[in-house]
C-alpha cells in the first residue's frame, strides 16, 4: 500500500467550487488528504468538484459556509470534523474581484470585497488557530499580485488584498 504526503490530513478549501479552489482542492486529495469543498452559493459546480476527486479516488465533501461570517465558519468547521476529523490545513482562497472606478466605489462595494477577502480569512484563521491542536497544521492565504499593484478600477480590490497579506505575516 503506497502512502502519500498527506494521508491523515483533513483540509478545508474556502471557494472551492471552481477555477484556483477546485485546482487546489483536487491537488490536495491527489496528495491523500480528505477535502473539503467550501462554496458560498455554487453548490453545483461545489459538488462536480466533489465528483472530479472522489473519481480520481479521493475523498471530499462540499460544504456550504459564508466566511465572512462567524457563525457559519464554526458550523463549517463543526460539519468538517464530523465528516473527516480534525482539520489540518485551510487554505483561504474565497475572494471577491469587483472592478469598479473609484467614483462608483462606495460603502456596500468595500464591505462586499473586504468580508469576503480579509474578514473570511481572519474569521477562519481564527476558527482553526481555536481548534487546532497537532504540531504541523498550515495555512495558506491566496492572495493576488494586486496587493502591490495599481489596477484600474481595483482600489478596494488591491487594498483588500494588501490588508490579507499583513495578516498573513503576523498570523505567521
Amino acid at each position: 500500500m503506497s502512502t502519500k504526503p498527506l494521508d491523515h490530513h483533513v483540509a478545508i478549501v474556502t471557494g472551492a467550487a471552481r477555477g484556483i479552489g477546485a485546482a487546489i482542492a483536487q491537488r490536495l486529495a491527489a496528495d491523500g488528504a480528505h477535502v473539503i469543498v467550501n462554496y458560498a452559493t455554487s453548490a453545483k459546480p461545489a459538488e462536480e468538484t466533489v465528483a472530479l476527486i472522489t473519481k480520481a479516488g479521493g475523498k471530499a465533501v462540499a460544504l456550504q459556509a459564508d466566511v465572512s461570517d462567524a457563525g457559519s465558519v464554526a458550523k463549517l468547521f463543526d460539519a468538517a470534523e464530523k465528516a473527516f476529523g480534525p482539520v489540518t490545513t485551510l487554505v483561504n482562497n474565497a475572494g471577491v474581484y469587483d472592478e469598479r472606478l473609484v467614483e462608483k466605489d462606495d460603502e456596500a462595494h468595500f464591505e462586499k470585497v473586504f468580508h469576503a477577502n480579509v474578514l473570511g480569512p481572519l474569521l477562519t484563521t481564527a476558527e482553526f488557530a481555536r481548534r487546532y491542536k497537532g504540531k504541523s497544521g498550515r495555512v495558506v492565504n491566496i492572495s493576488s499580485g494586486a496587493a502591490r499593484a495599481a489596477l484600474v478600477g481595483g482600489g478596494v480590490y488591491c487594498a483588500s488584498k494588501a490588508a490579507l497579506e499583513g495578516l498573513t505575516r503576523v498570523h505567521a
